[in-house]
């Protein structure tokens, strides 16, 4: 009888000690890959930021770009002044941030995107010298040919190309990076609510996630 109870006894010690034991395991690891996944996710908002600054002020300039020379055709000269301030202003906030710009790129995705974004940056300066040069000819009073115009206008275009296939390029990359973050993330109630909604819709038919853990 008291060997019956001492067995009982020690079996339910060692069950519980070895029930805590993988417990605790399983805790750990889940607490990893909540810590990893936090940190992809930091990577991913890093890299979300870095296009929607480049998309935008890359955008500005641009469009300042192409107001200063719609204003340029016509003969209205303080309206040529004032597209002439605001673009200087784009200028401005554009070349302020381009060394930081440069550096995340190179650093947080691909050196071949920073020769890009040179690329344009290259057609920026020489397009608005040509930019500048016609407004200041305007405001002199001399005459600007069509053909200078027509030149401006159709390096303005392609521009607009680079700064669309580059966009492009950025997101494509995002969003492939973004796939990865959650692709061998095992699904759990824990991380639910941290997964997108469509990333919870492919993992129902995936054969290594059980249903009842995305539902």
């Amino acid at each position: 009888m008291l060997t019956a109870i001492v067995t009982v006894l020690l079996s339910f010690i060692l069950s519980g000690i070895a029930g805590n034991y993988l417990l605790h395991g399983w805790q750990h690891r889940n607490w990893l890959e909540q810590q990893h996944l936090m940190h992809e996710e930091k990577e991913f908002a890093a890299l979300q930021e870095l296009f929607d600054e480049i998309a935008s002020l890359a955008g500005r300039r641009h469009f300042r770009m192409f107001r200063l020379l719609s204003s340029a055709r016509g003969t209205d000269l303080d309206l040529i002044r004032a597209r002439l301030g605001e673009y200087d202003q784009a200028v401005i906030s554009w070349n302020e941030r381009l060394s930081a710009l440069y550096a995340k790129l190179t650093m947080q995705i691909r050196w071949r995107n920073t020769q890009e974004l040179e690329d344009i940056q290259a057609t920026f300066v020489s397009l608005g010298h040509d930019l500048e040069a016609i407004a200041g000819d305007r405001l002199s009073g001399e005459t600007v040919t069509g053909q200078r115009i027509r030149a401006a206008s159709a390096t303005l275009n392609a521009l607009q190309g680079k700064i669309g296939n580059f966009n492009k390029h950025l997101l494509r990359f995002i969003n492939k990076k973004r796939a990865a973050i959650y692709e061998d993330i095992k699904v759990t109630e824990d991380n639910l609510d941290r997964i997108p909604t469509w990333e919870l819709f492919k993992a129902l038919f995936k054969s290594g996630v059980q249903r009842n853990n995305v539902i």
